[in-house]
């Protein structure tokens, strides 16, 4: 976060998105296709002007 704060730049917060979908992430790790699709739209949403 110190580099956020000192570009003072956003941070895109995936954690929020993606807490409460276990399913996304078979294996623990690596989303799935829906879990994938899911951070994709978070970042769009992020960073659309």
């Amino acid at each position: 976060m110190e580099v956020t704060n000192d570009k003072k730049v956003p941070v895109i917060d995936l954690n929020d998105a993606l807490t409460g979908y276990p399913e996304m992430f078979p294996d623990k790790i690596h989303p799935n296709a829906a879990g994938a699709t899911l951070m994709a739209r978070t970042i769009f949403q992020a960073i659309r002007p």
